[in-house]
């Protein structure tokens, strides 16, 4: 043998060497692909169905018939697959929507949560609002006692319950100052921006007896709009020419009051007693009066346009004072169909 014929011997046992190899490796990975497809194999057809399956087999190969208790566990063991494979494609399923709930009810949960801190950061705000009003109120009771030591001594000598102009210049600025805001009404800050404040001042001045000169040169000039004034009892009070606008006069008593020429559009009077007031040449205009009871009250002249009504307040108006005041009741809208229906008072187009 020649050396170039000894060098192409040993370079053809290189490639079959190399030709072997490639061959155990193929059937390497035909191994590994068998064992792969039989794995998913048993995973989703399950040893209970292949041993049914190889027993149905070996009966057509071996008695060239099917016996009943062949056909039976082949039946059985596809219903226990497709049972266990529906079983497992529910969890998968399920499981990320139970997460999805779980996860928005943590987050609705954490919303609720942070929705009370900030109503509570919200109410301690109004809170620290209505503290640093302290002085205000340490202010209106010196004037209180002024007011009191004014009276008491007569000031002007005259005989007549009346005020210096000093004292009410200081009554006018104070009022300004008691800037209305929310504040806690039970659990929850009240809807709208209210001062009990100048409710109280109001009440303290009204329940003073003053001179009726006195209180219209406070009531001309002072701001009492957003007042407070939740179960007063101020009866033969004298309001008029006072600007009441946005109050809240609810569940009190203010009978025989005479509050003419006064601004009262928007107050919310409802369940208060209003029985044989006077509100002449009053604005009424937006103001709430329902449950309210008006027997004997003069609204000659006032304007009632767009003040709700209820039906039992609407029957204790005398007549003759609604068709002063140019309405009737065939310009009553319905507002709903409630117990007690409530109203809205619409003006009589002049012919």
């Amino acid at each position: 043998m020649t050396e170039e014929e000894e060098k192409l011997h040993k370079h053809i046992e290189k490639l079959e060497e190399k030709i072997r190899d490639y061959e155990k490796r193929d059937k390497k990975l035909k191994g590994l692909f068998n064992k792969f497809l039989l794995f998913l194999f048993k995973i989703f057809i399950g040893k209970g169905l292949k041993d049914a399956l190889y027993k149905l087999f070996s009966d057509l190969r071996e008695k060239k018939n099917i016996t009943t208790e062949t056909l039976s566990e082949l039946a059985a063991a596809i219903v226990r697959r497709f049972t266990r494979i529906g079983l497992l494609s529910l969890i998968v399923v399920a499981t990320p929507i139970i997460f999805a709930i779980l996860q928005y009810w943590l987050l609705s949960n954490q919303n609720k949560l942070i929705a009370q801190q900030n109503t509570r950061i919200e109410q301690q705000t109004y809170l620290q609002e209505a503290s640093r009003r302290g002085a205000l109120v340490f202010l209106m009771g010196n004037i209180f006692d002024e007011v009191n030591s004014e009276l008491r001594e007569d000031y002007n000598k005259d005989g007549i319950r009346n005020l210096s102009p000093q004292l009410i210049g200081r009554i006018i600025a104070l009022s300004n100052s008691l800037i209305p805001y929310r504040f806690l009404e039970g659990d929850s800050l009240t809807n709208k921006e209210y001062s009990p404040e100048r409710g109280q001042l109001l009440i303290t001045l009204v329940n003073s007896a003053i001179d009726t000169s006195s209180l219209f040169k406070i009531f001309q000039r002072a701001d009492f709009t957003g007042s407070y004034l939740g179960k007063v009892n101020l009866v033969y009070g004298n309001m008029s020419y006072i600007d009441l606008q946005n109050s809240k006069i609810t569940n009190s008593v203010l009978e025989n009051c005479t509050i003419d020429y006064a601004d009262l559009r928007n107050v919310n009077f409802e369940g208060t007693k209003l029985n044989s007031s006077s509100f002449k040449r009053t604005y009424l205009m937006g103001a709430n009066l329902c449950g309210t009871q008006l027997m004997f009250s003069d609204m000659t002249e006032a304007n009632l346009d767009n003040v709700l009504i209820s039906k039992s307040s609407l029957m204790t108006i005398d007549k003759e004072y609604l068709i002063k005041t140019k309405y009737s009741k065939e310009t009553i809208s319905k507002q709903n169909n409630s117990f007690d229906d409530i109203y809205r008072l619409k003006k009589v187009t002049e012919q």
